[in-house]
């Protein structure tokens, strides 16, 4: 069970009321702070890649909605895709119940499903979509590509999402476009990320006889201070 910390919702201590009679700071993240959801765990939420279904009543006689919502906002805060649901009318039993269960079966089922089988071919509609969006992004601000002089020539550098910069170099050999699952969810939890294009690929042109990781990070450096950028991630 996970309630919320004493500041993270006004009258935190109507959530204890389900452990008044067991260990009433067991599960209190005022005096576990390492157990809040998203905080030092959250790195291993998401690269366990589990997927995360919740719900609760509103009406719930134990109050336990109120560390459902705080669940869900600092998992959304962090980036951690998940499934919530908030019942409203719905008590901890009663008639929603059944209903309620069979949601979180259906989910299992999908979760299920995915296990073991090749990707599905993309929905056309979703591609269309997503075609449609890009450029808004990019009008936006919200994704940009810029182009930044380096001591052996221009680099090209990626950059999406807004918020405190993260830094993601590829490897020698690899583009930034390795990146772009992560950079996406890395924007969506309020970072700005940040990736150079090595030498050779896209806007990144120059002489190419020894490239180097390096001769991309002392480009990227630049860029950073032209940005104001003091201390990356």
């Amino acid at each position: 069970m996970v309630e919320p910390w004493a500041n993270a919702i006004a009258g935190a201590a109507r959530v204890r009321i389900a452990h008044a009679r067991t260990a009433p700071d067991k599960h209190d993240l005022t005096a576990h702070p390492d157990r809040r959801p998203g905080g030092f765990t959250g790195h291993n939420i998401v690269a366990s890649g589990l997927d995360i279904y919740f719900e609760c009543g509103d009406e719930d006689m134990l109050h336990l909605q109120y560390g459902a919502e705080a669940l869900h906002r600092q998992l959304f805060a962090h980036g951690i895709d998940h499934e919530y649901r908030l019942v409203r009318g719905a008590n901890h039993l009663g008639p929603t119940l059944n209903g309620r269960l069979a949601n979180a079966f259906r989910f299992i089922g999908r979760t299920l499903e995915r296990c073991g089988l090749p990707p599905a071919d993309p929905d056309p509609g979703i591609s269309m979509f997503a075609a449609f969006v890009a450029p808004l992004e990019v009008t936006g601000g919200y994704r940009r590509t810029e182009i930044v002089t380096g001591p052996a020539g221009p680099i090209e550098v990626r950059v999406q999402g807004e918020g405190p910069t993260v830094v993601l170099v590829p490897s020698l050999g690899r583009g930034a476009a390795d990146f772009d699952a992560l950079a996406a969810r890395l924007a969506r939890a309020g970072y700005q990320a940040v990736a150079p294009e090595p030498r050779g690929i896209a806007g990144s042109t120059g002489p190419l006889g020894n490239p180097t990781t390096g001769a991309v990070a002392t480009a990227l450096l630049t860029w950073l201070d032209q940005h104001g950028v003091r201390q990356p991630r």
